[in-house]
């Protein structure tokens, strides 16, 4: 009779789960966790296993801390939500599955058509295999081993109290020799792997042991979903970063993070772009014998009237340890054909068409050519609508010198350029998916690590005129994204506003027009994001401005800097001179 009523009330049980687990933080600081033990109480039984509110029966443990959090929900309904939505042909790799409550869910989706559980600990393993049984689980293989970059055995660290604690890393009451399982065994496990991967980690302390394992494997190329628990009392910076970067660095994004930041679950995902790009880089590798050292990324949408000139200008002055990438951004005027007449007479020249996508800004369009891009160093902001001058190998040669002398990657900012290793760029996040703004952010982020400069040096392009509509538009546009960033992020709103509106006329950089226009937009704007929702930013515009006064100067003062006196001439032709023996003098008001 009992365990009919808790059937009867089951469904309630797995709404007031999935209400409550909003609130676990707050529920523990109250020290009330005692709510969720009456769940086990009312959750239903068949025999020794309890109904889970996730749904799988599991074997009851009432003595394990493990099992009452897969039993309650109490470690959150994200994964699970995630799990059941599936909906194409995949493989799950359960890096730490416990209990295999995951494995489970996976198994009641028909979608996945491999799972594989790894779980190394001895204790938790009998329990895993009687679950699978208890649910009648066939495409559960289970791999009784821990993932570390040994290859042999390791030693694994327990708690009687929660057995899903142990870890390679922390210390525990008990421990026992394991197998292991290293970079080698991804590899022939991507050899039967023909579907798209989902990756659950939750190793307890050793999350970015595995992050560097499984990616430093074939099996990295197809990965497309990451969820991985991040604990900062387990795993110090260093080790979150060396997470992030690593997935960054192969083309993810992350989608979504757990509010409490004692201890989170992240969801990273690789979309179809950045998986198309993969397949059409390996075949661009087997093709050439050399790859290029430097990649122009040059982003394109309909820029068909100032394209071929622009590209041309940079063309001209390249040689083969160039690759110029034009990444298209769904065009819907004749830039296709102008971009593959540029391809058919400049061989550096390659390019990427993308779909138009109404939620992909000009930041993420940046990441996408930065990470499709062939060569070790990328040079940023070369538009589609300007001439250059030949001096970008010189300045190429003053950023080596840099490199050198400085002894770190960096990136270098330059007057409407930037170069620095594609591998830097994609390891910091990139751009953000935003039209206007997207480079301070970076530049913050950038600074708050200590690996940017500034170099003045005079301005070597041109902008080429526009059909007048077209110019005005994009002016007003651009003016319009800028300001929303820019009132978006100031620390004093209102001062901001009194800078567009009474604008400084010291900046010569702008047109009595453009001071104008600015003026007219300024309050609209303002208005516009009054309800948005800020980025969290890695440092203040004030903190920006000091950083960046101590890391600017024309070539010979950022070798000064650091005790490395050089002169110019050494390094770039005598007509190059005139561009980088410069010294910019802007007094306008900050935020201009």
């Amino acid at each position: 009779m009992l365990n009919k009523i808790r059937f009867l009330i089951y469904p309630a049980l797995i709404a007031t789960s999935k209400a409550l687990s909003r609130f676990v933080p707050l529920i523990h600081a109250l020290h009330l966790n005692s709510v969720w033990s009456v769940f086990i109480f009312l959750l239903p039984r068949r025999g020794d296993y309890v109904k889970s509110v996730y749904g799988p029966f599991l074997h009851r443990g009432l003595d394990d801390h493990q099992f009452y959090l897969c039993a309650t929900g109490k470690s959150g309904h994200k994964l699970s939500s995630i799990i059941t939505r599936i909906n194409q042909k995949m493989v799950f790799l359960d890096i730490g599955s416990n209990m295999g409550i995951y494995s489970l869910l996976a198994e009641s989706n028909p979608n996945f058509c491999r799972i594989t559980a790894v779980e190394p600990n001895p204790l938790v393993l009998g329990f895993l295999k009687s679950n699978i049984d208890a649910n009648s689980a066939s495409r559960i293989e289970v791999i009784p081993a821990a993932v570390s970059q040994l290859s042999g055995e390791v030693e694994l660290r327990y708690n009687d109290w929660h057995m899903g604690m142990g870890s390679i890393e922390r210390a525990g009451n008990n421990a026992v020799r394991v197998k292991s399982l290293n970079r080698n065994f991804f590899d022939l496990y991507a050899e039967s792997v023909n579907e798209k991967v989902f990756l659950k980690i939750d190793v307890e302390g050793a999350e970015h042991v595995v992050v560097e394992e499984i990616f430093s494997s074939s099996l990295s190329g197809k990965i497309t979903d990451v969820f991985v628990e991040i604990t900062p009392k387990w795993l110090d910076a260093k080790k979150i970063d060396a997470i992030y970067s690593t997935l960054y660095l192969n083309g993810f994004k992350l989608l979504w993070k757990g509010a409490d930041t004692s201890q989170y679950d992240a969801y990273f995902i690789k979309n179809d772009t950045y998986v198309s790009i993969d397949k059409v880089k390996n075949e661009l590798k087997l093709k050439k014998s050399n790859s290029p050292i430097y990649s122009i990324c040059i982003s394109n949408y309909n820029m068909a009237d100032t394209i071929y000139r622009a590209v041309s200008s940079v063309a001209e002055q390249l040689d083969d340890k160039f690759e110029i990438l034009i990444v298209d951004d769904g065009s819907t005027d004749n830039s296709r054909d102008e971009i593959l007449r540029l391809e058919s007479k400049f061989p550096i020249v390659r390019s990427l068409f993308l779909k138009r996508d109404k939620n992909r800004r000009l930041g993420e369009t940046r990441n996408i050519s930065i990470y499709a891009a062939l060569g070790d160093y990328v040079l940023l902001h070369i538009d589609a609508d300007d001439i250059w001058e030949p001096f970008l190998k010189d300045l190429i040669v003053l950023f080596h010198q840099l490199e050198k002398a400085y002894g770190y990657d960096f990136l270098l900012v330059g007057q409407q350029t930037g170069i620095a290793k594609r591998d830097l760029l994609l390891s910091s996040g990139g751009y953000d998916n935003i039209y206007r703004g997207e480079d301070r952010n970076l530049m913050f982020r950038l600074s708050s690590l200590d690996k940017i400069l500034f170099m003045d040096y005079k301005t070597f392009r041109t902008r080429l005129e526009r059909p007048t509509k077209k110019k005005f538009i994009k002016v007003i546009w651009d003016m319009w994204s800028h300001l929303q960033y820019d009132f978006l992020y100031t620390e004093s709103k209102r001062n901001y506003l009194l800078v567009a509106l009474f604008f400084s006329y010291n900046n010569s950089d702008f047109t009595i027009r453009s001071r104008f226009l600015r003026s007219a937009l300024a309050m609209p704007a303002l208005i516009s994001v009054l309800f948005k929702e800020k980025r969290d930013i890695s440092m203040t515009w004030d903190k920006f401005i000091s950083f960046r006064e101590s890391r600017r100067g024309n070539f010979e003062k950022l070798m000064r800097k650091i005790g490395r006196p050089d002169n110019l001439n050494q390094h770039v032709s005598q007509a190059a001179l005139k561009i980088f023996d410069y010294k910019i003098n802007n007094k306008g008001f900050k935020g201009e």
